[in-house]
């Protein structure tokens, strides 16, 4: 389906190649750097926080935002070496990374988070929720290690998400990284 409207080029790389992540988000996804990015004006939005790039300041900032307990997982899908993992599990909740480069996976594997070698996709969320349980807190860094259409990404996050669960995508807002909330609904199951 083509826009009606041209969308404006990627602030990260100029690509004019982006398409919606989530309908009425305003989040869009480049496919030509990877990055979520949004035309928001973030002085009218205080309710997006800055994404840390310290990951100390981020995993307290996400335990904080979203009361997490050691009883919550949070997985981060492009977790890279696993460093903002890391500080996230060192404040309580358990932690899982989801990341498609395995030299990378293997670094945060042996730096103690546990890390997925593979892109984040429906099947991918589903084995998350059976094998960890459901997450609490996803958050999405990026298509780099998403296997999935950006506009699917929503719908594959609520298999592996607790009822209520946020998915919480890293998204350049105005040139600064902010977390935007997604808010997944789970697929109507069909009787039998």
């Amino acid at each position: 389906m083509l826009p009606i409207h041209p969308l404006p080029p990627c602030p990260s790389c100029g690509g004019p190649d982006a398409e919606p992540v989530a309908p009425d988000s305003g989040v869009l996804a480049c496919r030509g750097c990877g990055r979520f990015w949004a035309a928001v004006d973030p002085t009218n939005r205080p309710e997006l926080p800055e994404a840390a790039a310290d990951p100390a300041a981020f995993a307290a900032g996400l335990v904080r935002r979203y009361r997490l307990t050691r009883d919550d997982l949070v997985v981060e899908v492009g977790s890279g070496g696993g460093e903002r993992l890391r500080a996230v599990k060192g404040l309580g909740p358990r932690a899982l990374g989801v990341e498609p480069e395995l030299r990378v996976m293997a670094k945060a594997f042996h730096a103690g988070v546990d890390t997925i070698g593979t892109r984040f996709c429906a099947g991918i969320g589903e084995y998350v929720a059976r094998r960890y349980g459901p997450a609490r807190v996803l958050v999405v860094r990026g298509l780099r290690a998403v296997g999935c259409e950006p506009a699917d990404l929503v719908a594959a996050a609520a298999g592996c998400l607790v009822p209520g669960g946020v998915l919480v995508a890293e998204v350049l807002v105005g040139g600064v990284a902010r977390l935007v909330e997604l808010h997944p609904v789970a697929p109507a199951r069909i009787a039998a």
